[in-house]
């Protein structure tokens, strides 16, 4: 997979995380996990849609989200899920990153490093 024109991916990661309208920010997610699917999306993106999933207040767009981690399926979003339960400090973001991490989970093998930190996160 090839890197994405750093425009193109700012003005999706700024639709998806600042505009006001929830049909932008949905289209922004649909957008990034659609050009996921063929490029290597930088990590701004993938933190991006890491938050979109987690904490944005519309169903759609976190819905829209999760869609794109279930379809890209790679470890960038597991990497991105894994620092936000390590390392955000908010309680709530750390608790949906352990049912995304579950979730994905059930459908891909995770690697080490996301077992360890959702052994770590359940046992505290």
């Amino acid at each position: 997979r090839h890197q994405l024109p750093e425009e193109a991916v700012s003005a999706l990661v700024k639709a998806l995380t600042q505009d006001e309208h929830r049909d932008l920010r949905q289209v922004a997610a649909e957008a990034l996990c659609s050009l996921g699917l063929r490029h290597q999306l930088p990590e701004e993106a993938v933190s991006a849609l890491v938050k979109a999933c987690l904490l944005d207040e519309d169903r759609h767009v976190r819905s829209a989200a999760e869609a794109a981690f279930d379809r890209i399926g790679d470890e960038e979003a597991v990497s991105a899920l894994v620092k936000a339960l390590t390392q955000d400090e908010h309680a709530s973001v750390r608790l949906a990153a352990t049912r995304a991490l579950g979730s994905t989970g059930a459908k891909h093998q995770l690697p080490e490093e996301a077992v360890s930190a959702l052994v770590k996160a359940l046992t505290q």
